[in-house]
């Protein structure tokens, strides 16, 4: 993920934000 929305959907699970 690229952002929170990614960690929120946990598609990619990045803790970017």
């Amino acid at each position: 993920g690229m952002s929170n929305l990614d960690t929120r959907l946990g598609q990619w699970g990045d803790q970017t934000q």
